[in-house]
């Protein structure tokens, strides 16, 4: 099972530091902008914010630290439930959830779909994320890549895909779920960020397809 997961914001080893000077500042990427923050609560901790819609939180130096509550309910189901360690995130940001699950799992790989290239590139160069084969940054769409994957080929997918505030329509289609259940191996779990209203129509209708 590779490490036991240690008290939440703590890794049981050490990590490196990717970058030594602070990554602060406002980059262009290629869908846009991506700007990265200093946390105001927290020393040494950053936000990046794609287009101006928050992505992700990241500690440098502590892997384990998931300050999005959803990113901890995710985690929770995928050590709970995962089969295997082979893991595919649909939607990158700054590959907080696949630093966690290559640090808590020594023999994890975790392959990131992230559409936006210099994205991927600025993420690698300005943070602490594994090389492959612990964390693979895979640029493309997450519809067209997931139809790529080859049968049984992975234990988890985790979709976190949002153009804006919504989830693009290819990735809430039957076709889309009968794709991924294909590439995921027998008891594989699918796990998804579905960002819905009140009345929960937008997940009821996933969850029926």
């Amino acid at each position: 099972m590779g490490k036991k997961r240690g008290k939440r914001g703590h890794s049981s080893s050490s990590s490196s530091v990717g970058a030594q000077t602070s990554p602060i500042g406002t980059y262009g990427i290629s869908t846009g902008n991506a700007e990265i923050e200093a946390d105001p609560f927290r020393d040494g901790a950053y936000i990046l914010h794609v287009n101006g819609v928050p992505s992700s939180h990241i500690v440098p130096g502590e892997p384990r630290e998931l300050e999005f509550e959803y990113m901890r309910w995710i985690a929770a189901a995928v050590e709970a439930f995962a089969p295997g360690h082979r893991l595919t995130h649909l939607g990158g940001g700054a590959c907080s959830l696949a630093r966690y699950f290559a640090d808590i799992w020594d023999d994890s790989k975790n392959t990131v779909v992230e559409f936006d290239a210099k994205l991927g590139e600025l993420v690698r160069e300005k943070f602490d994320i594994p090389r492959a084969p612990k964390v693979k940054i895979r640029a493309g769409e997450a519809r067209e890549e997931t139809e790529k994957f080859l049968p049984a080929s992975r234990d988890v997918i985790i979709r976190d895909v949002f153009a804006g505030a919504v989830t693009p329509t290819p990735l809430t289609t039957v076709e889309f779920f009968q794709t991924a259940h294909r590439s995921l191996v027998p008891g594989g779990l699918y796990v998804a960020n579905c960002g819905d209203h009140s009345d929960l129509r937008g997940a009821k209708a996933e969850i029926a397809g």
